[in-house]
């Protein structure tokens, strides 16, 4: 069997962070009052 290549181009990590008054309750929906995406790698 031959080898085969494999060429990473990049890669990106994001984190979506959402703020909210508590944790919701099961079953419970709540809106949250900023959202933020931040890239890190």
């Amino acid at each position: 069997m031959e080898a085969k290549k494999l060429v990473i181009l990049g890669s990106v990590n994001v984190d979506h962070i959402l703020n909210v008054a508590h944790f919701p309750h099961p079953g419970e929906t709540i809106s949250g009052n900023q959202y933020q995406m931040v890239f890190w790698g």
